[in-house]
């Protein structure tokens, strides 16, 4: 159960950083980052193992999918014509 907890904190913190990222290559390398863990997510699904589990397999594959979306996103600017 704590290991539970520490690995939503963990996620939690990494997403809520990932919402403020303003440049476009680090917005790029983030895409790249949530499709990998989208992919691993997937084939862990696929090639059931000892050493991952589905649980494992489906967390990764949504945190991929949460991570390639806020991606996505890009910054509201705020232009303001005088």
């Amino acid at each position: 159960m704590f290991d539970s907890i520490m690995v939503i904190k963990a996620i939690w913190l990494f997403l809520s950083n990932l919402i403020c990222i303003d440049s476009l290559a680090l917005r790029e390398d983030s895409r790249k980052i949530g499709l990998g863990l989208i992919t691993a997510g997937l084939l862990g699904f696929v090639m059931q193992s000892d050493k991952v589990t589905s649980y494992e397999s489906a967390l990764l594959f949504f945190v991929g999918m949460i991570v390639w979306m806020l991606a996505l996103l890009q910054p509201s600017e705020n232009n303001t014509e005088d």
